[in-house]
């Protein structure tokens, strides 16, 4: 019995050991800002959305390729919305995570020269699986930091509307080279209230 009372006790002091219903947050990620909101289910298992960057940049520039001097218009937007569950196997707040990431991440180009032509990388998956670990640390009063390291299972992928076969051939090497990292990394770091 005396056993049972201490993981009684372990079980209930399990997950982020600030067992609260609700919490958001806010912070930074490997592809922006992120605020985020949180459900604990239970003392182990809790639901996690994140907004993502949100941001977009603009830039112009001049390349010679080939002998030929072209124009590039460029803009990109970074983030996408991250749909977690959470899992707290140990009586900690070392959290396994699992979802999906809705990406609206891509890099678009203008290209104006001897042709002219549209360029773009983004995730090849739109919607990819989302595997992170990491740990949520409660400090004073109903505050928390929590950091994750992880994956975003997608490759980028360039594309472009082209029908040149010089420029379809870079495109087949930027590709080719993209390729090699068979997933994007993820970090985060973020700080957050719970209620």
């Amino acid at each position: 019995m005396k056993h049972l009372a201490i993981f009684a006790a372990l079980g209930l002091a399990a997950g982020p050991a600030l067992a609260q219903d609700f919490s958001v947050g806010g912070g930074l990620t490997s592809l922006g800002p992120t605020i985020e909101g949180t459900y604990d289910l239970n003392n182990r298992i809790e639901l996690r959305s994140q907004l993502i960057g949100g941001f977009s940049v603009t830039g112009t520039e001049t390349l010679e390729v080939d002998g030929s001097d072209y124009d590039i218009d460029g803009d990109g937007s970074f983030g996408g919305l991250a749909l977690l569950g959470d899992y707290y196997p140990t009586a900690s707040g070392w959290r396994v995570s699992g979802g999906l990431f809705f990406s609206n991440t891509s890099l678009s180009a203008d290209f104006e020269g001897t042709q002219t032509f549209e360029g773009e990388v983004a995730f090849k998956n739109e919607v990819a699986p989302m595997i992170t670990t990491g740990y949520k640390h409660g400090f004073a009063r109903n505050w928390y930091v929590a950091g994750d390291i992880g994956a975003i299972i997608s490759q980028l992928e360039a594309s472009t509307d082209s029908n040149d076969a010089d420029v379809l051939d870079e495109v087949d090497s930027i590709n080719d080279e993209l390729s090699e990292l068979p997933v994007v990394p993820y970090l985060s770091v973020t700080f957050g209230y719970q209620w």
